[in-house]
């Protein structure tokens, strides 16, 4: 560990994520967890979308989805991964 880092800087955990462009084709996982309550680190992912369009003055976030709407649930756990088709 780096000098001066602490044990839980390096853990898993949760931060709130404001909806922005920031989240343009980025890849989310759905996740089984029913309320930001349970310990959503721990639950199981239904699957994962990905995020195509943010429309800030609608608020309105466009995904694409394996499945047909609706989602499961409406945790979504946002990654560094991202996916952008040239096609």
């Amino acid at each position: 560990m780096p000098l001066g880092m602490k044990a839980e800087d390096n853990m898993t955990k949760l931060v709130a994520v404001q909806p922005g462009l920031n989240l343009l084709h980025h890849i989310l996982a759905v996740s089984f967890a029913e309320s930001a309550e349970d310990d959503v680190i721990q639950t199981n992912v239904a699957g994962f979308v990905c995020v195509g369009q943010v429309d800030m003055e609608r608020q309105v976030v466009t995904i694409l989805s394996p499945q047909p709407r609706p989602l499961p649930n409406t945790i979504l756990l946002f990654s560094d991964l991202q996916f952008v088709d040239n096609h």
